[in-house]
């Protein structure tokens, strides 16, 4: 007798980095429990910086959350150092803590859409090594939609739909990448120094300079609920930066040092 093999059912780790006295949780797990794919599936990783502050209370949500929730839960202390890199050492906590290969990374007091992870899993089950995902953002008085949306991005402007293009709009509210990837360039910089709120985009160019195949999603969303912490207030003028050939490159760039290794960009 032939036995047709099934295929596995990958798994996904979704990880929250926060520092913020209100991080937006319980709404947060509210939407995981909406998912639409099998719960089963879903490992939530929070890496929080107030770990001390409130562990009992959050260890107690999530441990009413996870009492009829199918999927895995960690809660991480984030140990890393006050300043705009920390949050670059916090998710490599959370993606070296992940037992799956599928990430997605968001931002605190972000609310999932039904389908977010079941898209994001489509696109990783196509052998896409990144996803740089969108966000509806809303503010006290007023909605917007996330800032890629601002350029022209129809699907028959080159390069707009992949590559180099979707590298630099890998922004920190809702990006997804493979282990792999992460592991390929030794994660997110920790000693980044460039432009304040820059380091996402810099994990994103390395990876794709590194060969990774990257997508832009702009179906792809999350919804975020924008506070003044959100704005950035950092003075570009005083980073350690040049501009090279019209873009701006920091002292310390590690995109510009990694040279292309799949100019192709084919799949690893």
């Amino acid at each position: 007798m032939i036995l047709t093999r099934q295929p596995r059912i990958r798994g996904i780790t979704l990880i929250m980095a926060t520092a913020r006295s209100e991080a937006g949780l319980k709404t947060l797990l509210n939407s995981i429990k909406k998912q639409t794919i099998q719960h089963s599936r879903i490992e939530f990783i929070l890496v929080d910086k107030a770990f001390d502050q409130r562990k009992q209370n959050y260890l107690d949500v999530m441990k009413q959350f996870n009492s009829n929730f199918a999927g895995s839960m960690k809660y991480i202390k984030d140990t890393s150092p006050k300043g705009h890199v920390s949050i670059s050492s916090a998710r490599n906590l959370g993606v070296a803590a992940a037992t799956n290969e599928w990430i997605v990374s968001i931002d605190d007091r972000t609310i999932l859409y039904p389908d977010t992870l079941e898209k994001q899993c489509s696109y990783f089950s196509k052998g896409w090594d990144a996803v740089a995902g969108f966000s509806d953002f809303h503010h006290k008085d007023e909605f917007q939609v996330s800032e890629p949306d601002k350029v022209d991005e129809r699907a028959d402007v080159p390069g707009a739909g992949h590559g180099m293009f979707a590298s630099q709009h890998f922004y920190g509210y809702h990006m997804a990448f493979t282990k792999k990837a992460w592991e390929k360039v030794g994660g997110f910089d920790e000693t980044f120094d460039g432009t304040y709120g820059w380091e996402d985009i810099d994990f994103g160019i390395r990876i794709y300079n590194a060969g990774a195949v990257i997508r832009l999603a702009p179906e792809c969303k999350v919804l975020q609920v924008r506070d003044a912490a959100h704005h950035n207030t950092f003075d570009d003028r005083k980073v350690p930066s040049i501009i090279d050939s019209g873009h701006i490159k920091w002292l310390n760039d590690k995109r510009h040092r990694l040279t292309l290794m799949n100019r192709g960009r084919m799949r690893w």
